[in-house]
């Protein structure tokens, strides 16, 4: 089973005219054209070895920021007010948030939605731990090995760093894990903090679940990589399940040539479930083929 991108593409363009006004961007000629406007806005583009990365904390704050602020909201919200977000927080600068941080409040009025206050502490609160860090992007690289190996150990072979990227989230995100947890995020905003950062994975946001699941009916069978990493993360909760048998079967949907980009893919499967076939409202074109 392959997703059909061109009709994905094909149908977000019925909506053009929508999502332009969204984002603020000039009115595309082609479907092609609309994707890679939107696309573009992102800044996601995976680095080749993303464990060989040297990446300062002002980096890694702006990362985080853009993935807080990003929570429960259309990515053209964010954006809309990032320039705002940037010059409050010193333009990510991180000693100077945390030498004269913004009140929270303040901070909370440009991250609009029932999230903002929690959003906002968030941020302020990473700003903080990115303080106390001497290098904290080799700290994620650091646990990412860690893990790369235990996989090896237990399955005698190298890791994918697309599932790899799905353990890293898991590792972070684990809310009995007070002592590493990154804040404000659960798994899909922990997933987009580190796509945001180089690492390519595909994100399982509520529009990708619902319509992954839609499409493919449970017809993929992918329980087997599942106890793999499940074994790898040590954890069994079924809310990291769901997650991450969302991530792997959407992975397994995607066209050869997303392979090594997975947040092209998702953010277009989110795309048409944020304007197009939206909750309560699929249909049954045929979106996967095979």
């Amino acid at each position: 089973m392959q997703a059909d991108v061109r009709l994905i593409k094909q149908r977000l363009f019925e909506k053009v005219y929508d999502i332009t006004a969204d984002y603020g961007f000039p009115l595309p000629k082609t479907p092609d054209e609309l994707a890679r406007q939107v696309l573009e806005s992102l800044h996601q583009l995976p680095s080749v070895n993303p464990l060989e990365a040297h990446l300062d904390n002002n980096v890694v704050f702006r990362a985080a920021v853009r993935a807080v602020g990003s929570n429960s909201k259309k990515w053209a919200t964010y954006l809309k007010q990032e320039k705002a977000i940037a010059r409050l927080l010193f333009n990510f600068d991180v000693p100077a948030v945390h030498n004269k941080p913004p009140h929270a409040s303040e901070l909370g009025k440009l991250l609009p939605g029932l999230t903002a206050s929690a959003d906002a502490k968030a941020i302020l609160q990473w700003a903080k731990i990115l303080s106390e860090s001497k290098d904290y992007y080799a700290d994620i690289t650091g646990a990412a090995k860690d893990i790369q190996n235990k996989y090896t150990d237990l399955h005698n072979e190298g890791m994918p760093l697309s599932e790899l990227f799905l353990c890293v989230v898991a590792h972070f995100t684990d809310p009995k894990a007070a002592d590493r947890k990154w804040p404000g995020m659960g798994f899909p905003i922990g997933a987009e903090f580190l796509r945001n950062l180089g690492w390519n994975g595909l994100k399982p946001d509520r529009h990708i679940k619902r319509l992954v699941q839609h499409w493919t009916k449970g017809q993929l069978e992918v329980q087997s990589q599942l106890q793999q990493l499940l074994a790898v993360v040590g954890s069994n909760g079924a809310e990291l399940k769901e997650n991450l048998s969302c991530s792997l079967t959407g992975m397994s949907i995607a066209p050869d040539e997303y392979k090594t980009n997975l947040s092209q893919f998702d953010n277009l499967i989110w795309l048409l479930g944020a304007y197009v076939e939206k909750k309560g409202k699929e249909t049954n074109l045929r979106y996967v083929v095979g």
